[in-house]
């Protein structure tokens, strides 16, 4: 069973020039952008000169980000050749956007870094229409106190090029759509989890943050399988804003009566649900680089449950109805 979930973004400002070219994006030290969880939309087909249309999404709840240089992060030793951070909620994440390739470092969660000695290249700059890029790398990370070898495939191909429509009534030329996939496996003592991410990126030229950012992710571990279907959009984008808002996690459906989804913001973190009586009934554990998780709720009693979840900026509290 799919959940699936939509994430609704849009900018503040439009970038004009040939899509059918995808160059190095602009980003300034403090650029701010926030993103919206909402309700899912068909994917936009690839093509020439393609209008795609994102009016009809439907706002759930807001969270925020932030640019910054990597030779002001507390960890900058661990990631010498990176040049950016994106810092959403505590998590750091540490990337180069150019001038020549965008690539992946790793990053900071829940206060423990997993630096990438062999970075991840997602694509090139210029990326031309019609181009694929293919990438591999190999790295030797500490997951929760284990020594874990991870290894990466990244493909991509720049496969569209049009016009987006997006809820707040702007029109978007010059849109480039990248269709990145990535498969990712972790080796340890304990076992194997492999993940698979399937994106379908809508990138403005120059900027660095998506306007819409298809994801379908599954995570599999020992045999216990879990897919997530993801829709993001860029809700607005603020160059060098000076304070980030504090985001939430989401929770839904809610009430719910099946499985339940969580969608964080921040790094590695610790989530348990409790009954009525505050007994924990759930554990839920994250993997690095992939805050979202699902647990079922389909063999509960009905009643209100409490979902506590604890990252290195505290504790959030919510309220779940189970029907």
């Amino acid at each position: 069973m799919k959940q699936l979930v939509t994430i609704i973004l849009s900018f503040l400002f439009v970038v004009t020039t040939d899509a059918q070219v995808l160059n190095a994006p602009t980003v300034q030290a403090g650029d701010f952008f926030t993103i919206s969880i909402g309700n899912p939309l068909p994917v936009g087909e690839a093509g020439e000169s393609m209008v795609w249309d994102y009016t009809q999404a439907q706002f759930i709840q807001n969270y925020s980000g932030q640019y910054y240089l990597a030779n002001n992060s507390t960890f900058q030793k661990d990631y010498p050749n990176a040049m950016w951070v994106t810092e959403i909620n505590g998590g750091e994440y540490y990337y180069n956007f150019g001038p020549y390739i965008y690539e992946y470092y790793g990053g900071i969660e829940g206060g423990i870094s997993y630096p990438y000695t062999d970075s991840e290249e997602l694509y090139p700059y210029p990326f031309e229409y019609g181009q694929t890029h293919l990438d591999s790398s190999y790295n030797q990370i500490i997951i929760q106190g284990e020594l874990v070898n991870r290894n990466i495939i990244t493909n991509s191909v720049f496969d569209g090029y049009g016009t987006l429509n997006l809820p707040n009534e702007a029109l978007y030329d010059d849109v480039c759509r990248i269709r990145l996939y990535r498969f990712i496996e972790d080796i340890s003592k304990t076992g194997i989890t492999t993940m698979t991410v399937d994106q379908i990126l809508f990138m403005q030229n120059s900027v660095a943050t998506p306007l819409v950012a298809h994801s379908l992710i599954t995570i599999n571990t020992d045999g216990d399988l879990m897919e997530f279907d993801v829709m993001e959009f860029l809700f607005s984008y603020t160059v060098d804003a000076e304070e980030v808002e504090e985001p939430q996690f989401a929770m839904f459906p809610n009430p719910a009566s099946d499985r339940v989804t969580l969608k964080w913001f921040a790094g590695e973190s610790l989530i348990d649900v409790h009954d009525a009586y505050g007994r924990v009934i759930e554990n839920i554990k994250s993997t690095p680089g992939f805050p979202i998780a699902a647990f079922n709720v389909s063999g509960w009693e009905a009643g209100v449950y409490t979902v506590s979840f604890t990252s290195i900026d505290g504790k959030k509290i919510k309220k779940l109805i189970v029907e």
